[in-house]
């Protein structure tokens, strides 16, 4: 398995992750879309991208499934990355009230 194949199956679980809510919420309100609120997808993209490269060889063993298996890290770890947005949204947000 190419390491290439690898970071491209990782980035497309991440791209997945990132534009399929805004393409379902631009079919339903034409609601545009904001680069701005995927800044911590993005950088948690990138820090997750390296245990991935770490363990190249291990999920090279995995053969096909090594592929999916990218595909879903780069999915949840871009979830992840908005978990860390919105918690850290909402606690500026609550300071403010007080």
């Amino acid at each position: 398995m190419s390491i290439a194949w690898l970071v491209v199956a990782y980035l497309a679980g991440v791209a997945v992750s990132i534009l399929l809510p805004y393409f379902l919420a631009w079919l339903e309100t034409n609601e545009p879309f904001e680069w701005r609120m995927n800044i911590g997808r993005l950088i948690t993209a990138i820090i997750g991208l390296l245990p991935t490269l770490a363990a190249a060889d291990f999920i090279a063993q995995l053969g096909a499934l090594g592929y999916f298996g990218a595909f879903v890290f780069g999915l949840g770890v871009s979830q992840f990355g908005r978990l860390g947005q919105k918690t850290g949204a909402a606690v500026l947000e609550h300071g403010k009230e007080e």
